[in-house]
């Protein structure tokens, strides 16, 4: 392995590609791009804006692809029901242009031999129950090529595959296929075929036919839109084989536009940036791996919805290494955010360039777990009757008349009252996991009763029957309590001071997007009646040990993890381990001293007398 600076290249390759399509792909989203499908181990839409991720449906997206294309959508393994789609999108938003030009193009491979087509096989299609049928771009089983715009009666399209010459159908082997229309209504070769092998020498997609649409796919239709299959009713013209690399586009694109290139100097990625997820502040690495037959450089840019920035590595925080190795003839970029924060979090992607062409990579998600809201309750983050937001900037909006006491740390007005009155506040709808359906929230509560008792803490979903109660959860002993409830999307766990002390199925919905109710149930319902301090929440469930030591952070006190605590530690003076080995445990090994068969060996017992496990320290 060597460093980029160190290598003298010289042109290699070229010979290597003579009889074979130079592929520029697999593409990234321009301005022309509306749907973009990779398939490399998700059915994700790439493209830059209202994204279209698909349900995957007896298919998968684990199978290789064509070489440097990662892997490809299988419709062929799961059945003729298998499929990738969403229901009733609408054509004129998501899947045409506003004069209602459109590209739908794709990579692929058939199964079945051109003779034996045991149904339609679907392409890309835009299909529903009802009137609102929109197109089918398929392989018919008379082995032709077919674009059918359903919305406008008398436009079906077929052109026979070819059997013979460069391009002739053939199992196993890989194919682009587009169908392009110019939005010109009525006009001749306003709609195009293209099929071209790529094992074969072009730089350009080859034409197949040409026709003449008289209308406009309906704009106003919102069909069911489907890969690898029809979305209506029961599916079952599933495409025999494999599909990569769909695209979309709100354009007739032409054919030196599509997935090949003339210049055999363009960089070729192996493979692409894959999405990334990092727990701040620790690093993250964003990774690509590159073929270029001239000397090349690398820029690194995270995406913006005014200008892409431009990963400068003179900043601090970034570094950018670019290694080559020999034995493959690959390059390896690799981008590093030394310390990663919440405000990283975005689409990342990488130009590669050298004297006479560049290319670019598709782009990756980094996500960055992390804190994404906190409300101090002290007074000083206290605003025209606002509670402000530290981190993600959502003030909630307070009840009555807030008053401030002592805060957990001591600090004066460091924490607020809440009553069926006051203090009790509301957010305005945000998604606190930021798309991750994970969370844990911690907040402190000091809760006074003059009976003196305890009260249970009870965890219920709105949506679900899923309820989790710790019994005597919060002590009334006026003093600050730490509760954290941490959800990993299907289990629920709470905590008091820093131990868990219930958990249970608690799934997480598919929309996280919520107003957040502060000290109260909905619009002021069940109000806390307590003082609240230091209200957090993260995009990710914490550990034992992370709850333990956000606790000890303001306590400084350390509590008792049964994980690392001892066999012998058996109980403890609140009838529960204590992370201490002692006479109360003794006292329990006695009792059942015959019972040899259920007690661990003594020997042990011995070997642990007065330790202490208790988490972070044992110093207190």
């Amino acid at each position: 392995m060597k460093t980029i600076n160190n290598i003298i290249l010289i042109l290699i390759g070229i010979l290597s590609i003579r009889g074979y399509a130079i592929i520029a792909g697999p593409y990234s989203a321009d301005e022309h791009t509306l749907r973009l499908y990779h398939f490399d181990g998700n059915s994700n839409d790439a493209a830059a804006s209202n994204a279209l991720d698909l349900t995957l449906s007896n298919a998968t997206v684990t199978t290789a692809s064509y070489s440097n294309f990662g892997t490809a959508l299988d419709t062929f393994t799961g059945g003729n029901t298998a499929i990738a789609y969403i229901d009733e999108k609408l054509v004129g938003t998501y899947f045409t242009g506003t004069d209602g030009a459109f590209t739908f193009e794709a990579m692929i491979k058939p199964f079945i031999a051109i003779t034996a087509i045991p149904n339609h096989m679907e392409i890309i299609s835009g299909d529903d129950e009802d009137s609102s049928r929109g197109w089918q771009f398929r392989i018919t089983t008379a082995g032709q090529l077919e674009f059918n715009n359903i919305s406008a009666s008398g436009n079906q399209f077929l052109a026979a595959l070819p059997t013979t010459g460069d391009h002739t159908y053939e199992v196993g082997k890989w194919y682009h296929v587009a169908v392009t229309y110019n939005g010109q209504q009525g006009t001749a070769e306003n709609l195009k075929f293209y099929w071209t092998k790529l094992e074969t020498e072009t730089g350009t997609a080859v034409e197949l036919a040409s026709f003449q649409m008289s209308g406009d796919i309906n704009p106003n239709y919102a069909p069911d839109f489907a890969i690898g299959n029809e979305a209506r009713n029961d599916p079952g013209e599933n495409f025999e084989g494999l599909i990569d690399e769909v695209r979309i586009s709100s354009i007739a694109r032409g054919s030196e536009d599509m997935l090949f290139t003339s210049n055999p100097y363009i960089p070729a990625f192996v493979t692409h940036p894959i999405d990334v997820i990092a727990k701040e502040p620790q690093s993250a690495q964003l990774t690509a791996v590159f073929q270029s037959p001239l000397i090349p450089s690398v820029r690194w840019f995270k995406t913006d919805s005014q200008d892409d920035i431009e990963m400068v590595p003179s900043e601090p925080d970034i570094t950018l290494t670019t290694t080559y190795d020999s034995s493959s003839d690959t390059y390896t970029t690799i981008l590093t955010l030394n310390t990663a924060a919440m405000s990283d979090s975005g689409m990342y992607y990488c130009i590669v360039s050298n004297s006479e062409a560049h290319a670019k990579s598709s782009s990756a998600q980094l996500q960055v777990l992390g804190m994404t809201a906190h409300w101090s309750l002290n007074i000083e983050d206290f605003s025209a009757n606002t509670y402000l937001d530290l981190v993600g900037g959502h003030y909630a909006q307070a009840t009555g008349f807030p008053v401030f006491t002592a805060g957990a740390d001591g600090k004066s007005s460091g924490a607020v009252l809440i009553n069926s009155q006051n203090g009790w506040a509301q957010t305005e709808p945000f998604d606190p996991t930021l798309g991750t359906r994970t969370m844990t929230i911690s907040f402190w509560v000091n809760w006074q009763n003059p009976n003196g008792d305890a009260e249970d803490l009870w965890m219920k979903s709105s949506t679900t029957e899923n309820d989790i109660t710790a019994a005597d959860g919060i002590r009334a002993d006026d003093q600050w309590h730490q509760i954290c409830a941490v959800f990993d999307g299907t289990v629920g766990r709470v905590y008091a001071d820093g131990v868990r002390v219930a958990e249970g199925p608690w799934p997480m919905p598919q929309n996280t997007t919520a107003l957040l109710n502060i000290g109260s149930s909905l619009d002021g319902q069940q109000p806390l009646t307590a003082a609240m301090d230091d209200l957090r929440i993260y995009n990710y469930p914490m550990t034992d040990t992370e709850v333990a030591d956000i606790y000890y952070a303001i306590s400084t006190k350390s509590v008792c993890i049964l994980d690392f605590t001892s066999a012998f530690d058996l109980t403890g003076p609140d009838g529960r381990p204590d992370c201490r080995v002692d006479l109360l445990d003794f006292a329990i090994v006695a009792q059942g001293w015959l019972d040899m068969y259920n007690t661990p060996d003594l020997s042990g017992l011995t070997a642990d007398w007065l330790s202490c496990k208790l988490y972070p320290t044992c110093s207190q």
